[in-house]
Order: C-alpha cells, then structure tokens, then sequence
C-alpha cells in the first residue's frame, strides 16, 4: 500500500475515543511519520490553533460538547486560515455535510466508509485543491493591481449586454464617470449617437472573435467632450464568464498633432500601432516575473520567453549603467521615471522606451517592481514634441556654447533657447521667442541679399534636410562675428514646418585660417627661395670647382721635387674631387625632392633588378655574392624606372660593401602583395647593424655606420627620398652578426 514520502501536521477534532483511535491507524498506515496531534472539544481547538501552531490538514467532527453544526463550521473557518478542513459525519448528518462545503469546508466524509485509501486520497486531493485555490487568488489580486494601476483607461464588458463588469482608475478619471456610474450604463452610452450604428456592425463582426483587435473610434467624455481614442479589444474569462477586455489610449492630441505637422499615414499609422504599453513586474534585480501581452507588439517576444530573463541585457550598453543607476533608487524611492533608453527588439534592432518604476515589492499582490514602459520611437505627439523639444534646448544651451534656435514655419515664430546669444553676441534674448525681422536686421550688409537668398532656395527644395550657411552677424556691442549656421529642416511631403539650428562664432577660426594661409604662402616662397638658393649655388660652384679639377691634371704634368708641397697639392686635388663628388650628390637629392610631377609607369620588378645586379656584376663576380629571387609571377608595379633601377644599384652595391668576411654573400628579393601595397624584400647575410641604436640617423645624409669600407653615407637616403618621392616607404629590420632585411613598401 503507497506511503506519502514526506510528513505531515494533521489536526482530528473528535470527541469519540474509538473514531480517533481508528482514524490515527488509518493516517499511520498511509504517512511516513505523521505529526497528529488530538482535540477533543471546541474550546481546546481554538487555543491550539491560537497559539500559532500550523496544520496541513484538520479533519473535523461536526458534533462536540460544546459546539455544533454552521456556528462550529463558521468559527473554526475563520481561525484556521488556509488550511483544508475535512468533515466527519455520520450519514444521518447527510444533508447538513453537503451545507458544509458552502460555508468553506473543503470535503466531507461518512465515519462509516472511512478506510486508509479514501483518507489517503482525500488528503491529497483537499490539500492540492486549497494550494490552487490559494494561487488563483494571489492571481487575481495581481491582475486586478496591474488592470487598476495601469495609466491607460482600460474596463472589461459583457458582450451580451454591452454592460460595464469593471473599470480601472485612469478611465475613472479620464472620461469623469464615477466607478458606480460606469457600472450603471453600456458602452454605448460613452459613444457619440452618430456612430452607434457603427459600434453594433464591430460587436457583431468581433463577437466570436478570441484574436486581438483594434481600431479607432470617437468616445464621449462625461462632460460631452468628443475624444478620439484607439481600442485594442480581447477575449477574457472574467468572474467566471465570457466578458472583453478593451485598453483604450487616448489619441485626440495625436491626431491633432498629426493633423498640425501634416505628417504622412505611415507614420501616423506607426505611431497609433506602438501606443501600448509595455507592463512588466520584476524582482530587485531586474527579472522578470510578469509581462504584459503588448510585449508582442512592441518588442516582437512573447510575454512567456521574457519570464526569468534580465531586462538590463536588453539594454543598450551605453544606456545600461545609467538605467541600472535609476533602478536602484527604488531602494529609498517608492516610485522613479527612468529616462529614455534604448531596447532590443526581436529583430536585434534598437527602439527607445522610457519607463515608470513603482517599487511594489511590500505588496503582497504584487511582490515586485512595475514597470511601466511606452515605446516613444515614433510615437509621440506634437505636444510632446514641443515639450521635449524645448527641454533639449534649454539643455543643450546650458552644455554647449552654440546660440540655438527653432523656427516654426506655420506661426512664422521663431524660438531661442539657453543662453548662447547672449554669451556669443551679447542678446538677452534666452528661452523666448524673438522678435520679427530679428536675424535679418544683424545680417551684413554686403552679405544679407545672397544669404536671405540662399536660405530661401535651400528652404523651398524638398531634397534638402540639412545644411549650413557661413556669413557675418551683427553683436550687441556693434562688431560683427563670423558664424558658421547648421540647421536642420522637417519635413511634411517635401513642405517645411520646421526647422532647428545652431550658431557658433567661428571668428577666431577664420582668423586663424587667413594667418595659416599667410603662412602657408610665406612657406612656400620660402621653399622656392631656398631651391633657387641651392640652385645657383650648386651652379656656380661647378665653374670654380672645374677649374681646380683641370689645374690638379695640369699639375700631374710636373715633376715635383719638394715632397712637402708635392703632399699640399695632392691634398688639394683630394679636397676638390670630394668637393665636386658632394656638389654632385646635392644635385641628385634636389632632383628627387624636386620633382613635382615624378614619371612612372608599369615596370617588370625582376627586369629592374637585373639591371641593378648588371650594374654591380664586376664586384659580384670578384666576391662570389650568390643573389636569388623569389617574386610572384609577372609581378609589376607602377614607378618611375630610373628610381626602380637606382634603389636596387644601391641596395646591391651596399650589401656588397657591408659583407660578412666568414661567409659568402648571399642576397635574396621576395615579395608580397595586399590590395593596397606591393612589398619588396632586400635581404643578406652580411655584417648587420644595431637598428636600436642608429634608428634616428639610419636614412639620413651622409651617414655611415661601418669604418672598413669606402662610402659616403648618400645611398640609403637617396633611396629613401626616391621611394617618399612616389608615396612609398623603405624601413629595415637588422641584427649585428646576422645581417640585414630592406622592406621597400609600394603603393598599388
């Protein structure tokens, strides 16, 4: 025979000794260890249950010394709380016992049919019932709390009737009927007379229906006020009955608002299908235990798969700190409107949503925060707008130094806001409208008719959304500021109706943009001075420096006898060929930096190489230098050719000099490309360098960091120049012992 595996607390009120006995084996042969404890009359029961001792189950004889029948049933109800109360009677007692289960007793059972299963399933059965019971309560409590707080005006109908079963609070309010008087009517009765018909033909077509459904209809306030308002009706099961429940948003201002900026049906269409809320319950840390169906609608997820979930990993990461931040200050605050903040829908995709937070958690219905949010993406009405607006700018004024403005094109006003006219041109003019004729008026003279023009024109083209003008305005204190004008234009099918923007007193920056011109012409001049400099110097040197070139060959001529001055002019003859090698390399570095327009075209790079390996081939045969390729296939680049032919002669003519003594040269040119770059390898075995320590002197002018070998230190900052010359680049990768890699870089 089953055996519950877990113990219970069982209270038997029963004055016979034999039933108690009876009932006891039974119990004990069907529960693992059960705690039963025994009251014989009325008076003992009420101090046991008094003195705060909990019972799972109590089983009751409707018979004691000292009470009997509804009065025992009725007082012991009322102090047993929630606990499941069993019957004991006798089948005489027959008719008072079914009584019983109206009074609040959860079952009753005949002593003469008692047996171990029928209390077993009965205890079961009773305590599983009460459990439910309890929880659709505790349900419909906090269905009754959200239907009541939720700022929408919202009630519940018979479809049959057309009468009022329920009524929140906010449709109390909004349409000025007391709860008893809503209850009084039909729905009818808060339409217009003219669209009653109209009301029959939708009840009739959406009687069955179980779906959602919406729509827009005209509504009559208590005071005889016509308002426009969206309904979103469902099916519900309300007090036991098929009943509809209606959510009905207020859109008058809406469509007035819609009707005013002239805006397109597809927006407004938009903005009516968002205007529910999203309603949500969530516990300290931001789970969520309940949410609203409207969760569909608005963010695309059913109100089930949210269950559990955080709302703040739905939240944008720039937004997330700033909303957790709001949230925790229910922790003080019973109730917090969170700023906007931006939410991830189904489709990953980021609406706004701002949000009322109500901390509910002392609530025994409820048990948590309400969170009360409305998607304000695109639906927000004009007023709103305005507010909002208005707010921004005052905002914006006070964190930024820009002087801004707001123009309605259908009053012709236009609005300043913050404090930017005064602080940039010296206008109290802040956070009110402006005067006629006031930005006009300030307008340069030499500039006013092309500015008021160009606006003008910029204005009446439909394409243009946003742009910006430059021109002079006038300050209080009579000089005149350089500004630099963004606006930005709504609007309604290619119509303005209106239009933001912001100042910023860009003089200095003007200013400095003629000073930097000045300087930049300055330069260049400069640069062309020190060219032609260097120009005629290196021209009028050449006839001095030939001439002392042809006296040094005369001189060879003559036998010389004195040693000493035969050591002199030797020396001079040294001085004037380094003279004139210096004078050369000067000639071919201003070559390079020179050319304003360098020629290039399509070069074969291997092509190019040879002729550099072909250029160095009586040393590279004398040392035994061993120079490998590894090139993709066909691979060119656009260059100049001479440049190409010259970087290889020196990069070969350099790892000739600088080879290691205890090995053979070996060079090797590899390359890669990407598709912005072709890139050249120049690699050899030779002595290497420290690039740490000559980094800052690698590519200068006649540098030279190795002393065994003849050079003038011009190669790599020729090739350095050549490759700057043509938007390239060269750097060098090196080790001391190891050798040394060229990384030419190419611009495809």
């Amino acid at each position: 025979m089953p055996v519950f595996t877990r113990s219970f607390s069982i209270l038997i009120i029963e004055d016979n000794p034999g039933d108690f006995v009876l009932i006891e084996d039974y119990l004990r042969d069907q529960v693992l260890n059960p705690n039963i404890k025994n009251t014989t009359t009325f008076k003992d029961t009420k101090e046991l249950l008094e003195k705060g001792e909990i019972f799972d189950i109590i089983f009751l004889d409707l018979t004691l010394p000292d009470a009997t029948g509804k009065q025992l049933v009725s007082e012991l109800l009322e102090i047993a709380g929630d606990t499941p109360i069993i019957a004991l009677t006798g089948y005489e007692d027959k008719d008072f016992s079914i009584k019983t289960l109206s009074l609040g007793i959860s079952d009753y059972l005949f002593k003469d049919d008692l047996n171990p299963s029928l209390l077993y399933k009965s205890i079961i059965y009773n305590i599983e019932r009460k459990r439910i019971s309890i929880e659709l309560q505790e349900s419909e409590k906090k269905y009754r709390t959200l239907f009541h707080l939720c700022p929408i005006p919202m009630w519940v109908y018979d479809p049959e009737t057309l009468r009022f079963l329920n009524v929140n609070n906010a449709a109390v309010k909004h349409y000025g009927y007391s709860l008893e008087e809503f209850l009084s009517i039909t729905i009818k009765e808060i339409r217009p007379i003219a669209e009653i018909e109209k009301l029959e033909a939708v009840i009739e077509k959406n009687k069955h229906s179980i779906s959602l459904y919406s729509g827009i209809f005209n509504h009559r306030k208590k005071n005889g006020s016509i308002i426009s308002v969206e309904i979103q009706s469902n099916k519900i099961i309300f007090n036991g009955r098929e009943a509809k429940l209606i959510i009905a948003i207020d859109v008058t201002e809406k469509l007035k608002a819609e009707e005013a900026l002239k805006l397109s049906e597809k927006l407004f269409k938009a903005l009516v299908q968002d205007g529910a809320d999203l309603i949500s319950i969530l516990d300290e840390t931001g789970n969520y235990k309940f949410v609203s169906p409207s969760a569909s609608s608005i963010i695309g997820i059913d109100s089930n798969e949210l269950i559990g979930k955080n709302a703040f990993d739905y939240i944008h990461e720039d937004d997330r700190q700033r909303v957790v931040n709001q949230f925790n200050l229910l922790k003080r605050k019973k109730r917090v409107q969170i700023s906007p903040f931006r939410f991830k829908n189904v489709n990953n995709n980021w609406i706004w949503l701002e949000t009322i937070a109500t901390n509910m958690i002392d609530d025994p219905a409820v048990q948590g925060i309400i969170s009360n949010s409305r998607d304000i993406t695109l639906n927000i009405n004009y007023n709103q707008k305005l507010k909002q607006n208005f707010e921004r700018y005052e905002s914006l004024a006070k964190a930024t130094s820009d002087a801004i403005w707001d123009h309605d094109f259908e009053i012709d006003r236009t609005y300043i806001a913050g404090e930017g006219y005064r602080n940039l041109f010296g206008y109290n003019v802040a956070n009110q409208f402006s005067e006629e004729l006031f930005w006009e008026a300030r307008l340069h003279p030499d500039e006013k008719e092309s500015i008021i023009r160009s606006l003008n024109d910029l204005i009446e083209n439909p394409n243009i959304i946003q742009s910006e003008l430059e021109y002079r305005f006038l300050k209080a204190d009579g000089n005149y500021a350089h500004v630099c004008d963004r606006f930005f234009i709504i609007r309604d099918n290619g119509k303005a109706v209106r239009m933001l923007g912001a100042k910023q007193d860009i003089t200095r920056q003007k200013i400095e943009e003629q000073e930097k011109e000045k300087l930049i012409t300055e330069l260049i001049q400069n640069n062309k001075d020190l060219k032609q400099f260097s120009y005629i110097t290196s021209h009028n040197l050449r006839g001095p420096i030939a001439n002392l070139l042809g006296l040094s060959s005369l001189i060879d001529n003559y036998d010389i006898k004195d040693e000493t001055l035969k050591q002199i002019l030797s020396g001079i003859k040294k001085a004037t060929f380094m003279f004139d090698d210096i004078i050369k390399d000067l000639t071919k570095v201003l070559n390079v930096k020179d050319h304003i327009s360098i020629p290039q075209e399509d070069l074969d790079i291997l092509t190019a190489f040879e002729k550099g390996i072909a250029q160095n081939e009586t040393i590279i045969i004398e040392t035994g230098a061993e120079i490998k390729t590894d090139l993709n296939k066909g691979l060119t680049l656009k260059f100049n050719k001479a440049y190409l032919e010259s970087i290889f002669f020196n990069l070969i003519s350099n790892a000739i000099k600088y080879r290691s003594p205890a090995r053979n040269l070996k060079i090797l040119l590899s390359s890669e490309t990407t598709k912005e770059e072709v890139i050249l390898k120049f690699s050899d075995n030779g002595l290497g360098l420290d690039v740490e320590l000559y980094k800052e002197r690698l590519f200068r002018l006649y540098q030279r960091f190795h002393d065994h070998a003849e050079g003038k230190g011009l190669g790599l900052f020729l090739i350095k120049s050549q490759m700057e010359a043509l938007n390239g680049s060269i750097d060098i990768e090196s080790k001391v012992g190891t050798g040394t890699t060229f990384i030419l870089r190419f611009k495809r």
